[in-house]
């Protein structure tokens, strides 16, 4: 799988202002998102709560401007007004659902009065959605969580958004065996997948949004 095309920084660098800031990484993975908040901002702290996953990223990109942590969107362990910017990389719709309000009055604590609080976050349209519906691949079925997520955002009164913008990724694979080996599909045969990504020429496009809010203190 290859990434052909990764835009979601540089289109929230075209609305959002990261030079000199403090920025806190909620789920950062493998860290592949966090190098590149990393390479413009001041100080980058990304916690996530998967240790396997938080290994990965402190073996792959090191310490250097990025303080990788053990840590849970709904128990940051900071104190308050710490960060000029908190954000969230796909990663607060995986938040259960009985903890995502407190997991946003955390973000509001630890961020300064005039910060921002982003919320990067999967949409519901695109090829590479189709397929993990079609396969039971990747998050699989997601829709409930994702509605979830942006509902809960939306109605908070800690909140206040101030934009919405929308992204798209594409990714090209191989063969259907180059997707078998990267999203483990759970159902669908050899068969119908390669029906699938001939129709789509192998190329699949993930839609998402950047939502930006001002903490309500």
């Amino acid at each position: 799988m290859r990434r052909l095309r990764d835009s979601w920084f540089a289109t929230l660098q075209s609305h959002v202002d990261f030079l000199s800031k403090t920025v806190l990484e909620i789920g950062c993975g493998d860290g592949r998102r966090s190098a590149e908040i990393a390479s413009v901002c001041r100080k980058l702290v990304a916690i996530e709560s998967n240790e396997e996953r938080l290994l990965q990223a402190k073996k792959t990109h090191g310490e250097n401007s990025m303080d990788f942590r053990h840590g849970s969107a709904e128990n940051l362990a900071f104190p308050d007004d710490s960060f000029d910017i908190v954000i969230y990389t796909l990663s607060f719709h995986h938040v259960r659902e009985e903890y995502m309000d407190k997991a946003i009055s955390e973000a509001v604590r630890v961020t300064k009065s005039d910060g921002l609080i982003i919320f990067f976050e999967p949409a519901f349209e695109g090829t590479m959605f189709a397929a993990e519906l079609a396969f039971d691949a990747g998050d699989g079925d997601e829709r409930e969580k994702k509605a979830l997520a942006y509902a809960t955002m939306l109605r908070s009164p800690l909140l206040r958004e101030t934009m919405e913008i929308t992204n798209q990724s594409a990714f090209m694979f191989d063969s259907a065996e180059d997707f078998t080996e990267q999203m483990q599909p759970h159902k669908g045969t050899k068969e119908m997948m390669a029906i699938f990504f001939s129709q789509h020429g192998y190329l699949l496009r993930a839609q998402s949004r950047l939502h930006v809010f001002r903490p309500q203190k």
